[in-house]
């Protein structure tokens, strides 16, 4: 079964604008953080860690040496590309079916493959389907291969 994926034009101008020290490496562009190890965040209940700061980020002037400072720890990286673009997806729960009228380019009822990304109830199969929207491309990463050193001193 084929699925459609959207490449929704008004996403990327609904992200939020980086702070003027990183936005050196685009404003636009989603970067991956690639850290080696566990990120740890105390919380009660998983909701409670959303929106909550973890460290402080910043890159130096030649665009070479990122760092991240989280608690009493400070870690060097480096901006490396990608070999192959990543894509960010968003799945929604389509009410109406996906009809032939909706994704022209797609053969919907002659389609003999095996892909069952299509989330359908058996007996609402009409009524339910899966769409996916790109809401960015990640081209590059910050990479932490290092092993983190301890500050002596205050918290980030």
């Amino acid at each position: 079964m084929l699925i459609p994926v959207s490449f929704d034009s008004q996403s990327s101008s609904g992200l939020q604008k980086l702070p003027p020290s990183l936005a050196k490496i685009s404003h636009d562009e989603v970067v991956l953080l690639d850290l080696q190890g566990a990120l740890e965040v105390e919380s009660a209940q998983p909701n409670e860690r959303d929106g909550k700061l973890v460290g402080t980020l910043s890159i130096d002037k030649d665009l070479k040496r990122p760092t991240l400072r989280i608690g009493h720890h400070f870690i060097e990286g480096k901006l490396v590309n990608l070999p192959k673009p990543l894509a960010v997806l968003h799945r929604t729960t389509v009410p109406s079916p996906i009809s032939q009228s909706h994704w022209p380019e797609f053969d919907l009822n002659n389609d003999t493959s095996e892909d069952t990304d299509v989330v359908m109830n058996e007996q609402d199969s009409s009524s339910i389907a899966t769409q996916w929207n790109v809401l960015a491309v990640v081209k590059r990463k910050i990479l932490f291969s290092k092993r983190p050193m301890p500050i002596v001193g205050r918290p980030a």
